[in-house]
C-alpha cells in the first residue's frame, strides 16, 4: 500500500507539470515562440503515468530549457534533474526523494520561476 501511495504522489507531480505546461495556443503572441512550442511538448505521449513517463517529462523539460533565458533555463534544468532522479528511483526510495531538502527547496522555487516565465510569455 505504501508503494501505491508513493507512486500516486509521483503521478500527481507529473500531472501538475503537465497542467502547468498547458496546451500551445496558436493565436497567443509569444515573446519566445521556440520556448513556447518546446514547452507544449512536455507531457505529450505520457498517457499512462509511471516512473518511465516521469523520465520522459524530465527529458522534455531539459529539451525545452535550451530555448529559455538563462535564469529560466537553470530552473528548468533543475526540475529536469529532480524529475530524472525520481524516475530512476525504486518505489521504496521515492519517499526519500520527496522529502529531501533539494526537492523541497529547489523544486518549488524552480517551478515558480518556470511558471512565471511561461505565463508571461506563452499564456493566453
Amino acid at each position: 500500500m505504501f508503494r501505491v501511495r508513493i507512486l500516486l504522489v509521483a503521478v500527481l507531480a507529473l500531472s501538475a507539470l503537465a497542467v502547468l505546461a498547458g496546451p500551445a495556443s496558436a493565436s497567443a503572441p509569444a515573446a519566445n515562440t521556440k520556448f513556447c512550442n518546446a514547452v507544449a511538448k512536455i507531457g505529450q505521449g505520457n498517457a499512462q503515468p509511471s516512473l518511465k513517463s516521469i523520465g520522459k517529462t524530465a527529458a522534455a523539460f531539459k529539451q525545452a530549457a535550451k530555448s529559455a533565458p538563462a535564469k529560466v533555463k537553470s530552473a528548468m534544468n533543475n526540475v529536469a534533474k529532480l524529475l530524472g532522479g525520481i524516475s530512476s528511483s525504486s518505489p521504496s526510495d521515492l519517499a526519500k526523494a520527496y522529502t529531501s531538502k533539494d526537492f523541497i527547496k529547489n523544486y518549488s522555487k524552480s517551478i515558480g520561476v518556470y511558471v512565471k516565465y511561461y505565463v508571461a510569455n506563452c499564456g493566453p
